[in-house]
């Protein structure tokens, strides 16, 4: 059976929940969603369409916006950002299935409306218009919709196409896509095409999808390996990933990470302590969830000289486990081997991997200080999961220069 997929976007959905909020319209109102405590170079979460039209690009630092625009900066409220999500999943189910709806983002989900244009008697144009005017009607935000014969074309349907026509509707299938499509440029306006991989594509002469489809079948698995397959099927606009298929993926290597962006100055010595409090958050997850990781990775960014910025990072196989003063010890030797003694650093990041369940019970020549160290850690969980992240924290987080204790009120990094 020919399916039937939508992707739907809401339109700069930060700045529109603070809008509708603020009793302001989304698509008129001039509003950027940042937090400027954290100085005039902090990021932009979002920015509404009326600045974006008027050449405010998305995602800008705060300075870069033209002194003589008049806008209003909405200080982040993630919490609330999430809770409108909810809201919009809520109005999905109302007309789809959960086992056809794929949440690809906090603003973005697939939804395979195949079995549902009979059930509801509309063209897949129609159902686009019902759900989009439904969480209109309900939130007061603007939806886009890319509608595609497969889950690929429906997101470029989506970026392309419904996000800049007066409808905000797209409908791609194979044959409109090599018609409307094969010679647009850039060709990072493609899903899954980043800066990095369109450069490697360029250097072989690729710039644009006409030409990728015609490039040699072995020239590019040569150069992307299993990678190339796929970057062959997108320029044919084929996709044969269907929502059962993403429903029961799941990934051969599991990790979890934590990284900070700092906004201060900030020495090795500090960089190291704010290490400790994402090591010491991370292995009571992995104890939460009875995991051992096998694997450390540290990465630091730092400042150079005129202003530009690099980084540099290492990581080590261990043994497995979960106990935060050995995972610490081999991060922080890590550490200290990549981050630079002398200049500021303004980013901080670990990664665990190589997770495996705990075994039940202790082998029999296992160090029983770690079993003592898990099983403390296990305890310390059971007190935050009922008083907050906050209830129990390392003496080092009360020191002046930490941010375990703010960063415990935030959800991904911002003001819940």
């Amino acid at each position: 059976m020919d399916k039937t997929y939508l992707c739907i976007d809401l339109k700069s959905f930060y700045a529109s929940v603070e809008c509708v909020k603020r009793g302001l319209d989304p698509m008129t109102a001039n509003l950027v969603v940042a937090d400027e405590s954290r100085t005039d170079r902090t990021i932009c979460l979002a920015v509404s369409p009326s600045l974006r039209k008027e050449g405010v690009k998305n995602r800008c630092r705060l300075f870069e916006i033209p002194a003589d625009k008049q806008f209003i900066i909405a200080r982040p409220r993630m919490r609330l950002y999430m809770e409108t999500a909810a809201d919009i999943y809520e109005i999905y189910l109302e007309y789809i299935a959960p086992e056809d709806i794929h949440v690809y983002s906090i603003d973005e989900a697939f939804l395979d409306v195949t079995p549902y244009l009979s059930l509801y008697r509309k063209t897949p144009r129609e159902l686009a218009e019902l759900l989009k005017g439904a969480i209109y009607r309900e939130l007061g935000l603007t939806a886009a919709c890319g509608i595609g014969s497969n889950m690929y074309l429906a997101k470029i349907a989506l970026d392309i196409l419904a996000k800049h026509s007066p409808d905000g509707i797209a409908c791609l299938d194979e044959e409109l896509y090599r018609r409307l499509l094969w010679r647009h440029r850039p060709i990072t306006d493609f899903w899954m095409i980043a800066a990095g991989r369109a450069r490697r594509l360029a250097r072989l002469g690729i710039t644009c999808m006409e030409q990728l489809a015609a490039a040699p079948r072995e020239l590019i698995l040569r150069q992307f390996g299993v990678c190339g397959e796929s970057l062959i099927d997108k320029a044919w606009g084929r996709d044969a990933t269907e929502m059962a298929d993403v429903k029961s993926y799941s990934p051969k290597q599991r990790s979890v990470s934590h990284s900070q962006v700092i906004g201060t100055r900030c020495t090795r010595e500090r960089g190291q302590l704010l290490l400790g409090e994402m090591i010491y958050d991370l292995c009571l997850e992995l104890t939460r969830t009875g995991m051992n990781c096998s694997a450390v990775s540290v990465c630091a960014g730092f400042s150079l000289p005129g202003g530009s910025h690099d980084s540099s990072g290492a990581s080590k196989t261990i043994p497995p486990s979960c106990a935060r003063s050995v995972i610490a010890d081999h991060a922080r030797r890590l550490y200290l081997g990549c981050a630079p003694a002398h200049i500021d650093l303004h980013r901080v990041g670990v990664s665990l991997s190589g997770l495996k369940p705990v075994c039940p019970e202790p082998a029999l020549f296992e160090d029983m200080s770690e079993d003592r160290e898990r099983r403390l850690q296990t305890a310390v969980c059971g007190l935050t999961d009922r008083y907050g992240k906050n209830a129990v924290l390392p003496a080092s987080s009360y020191l002046p220069e930490a941010t375990g204790r703010e960063r415990n009120g935030q959800i991904g990094g911002h003001r819940a």
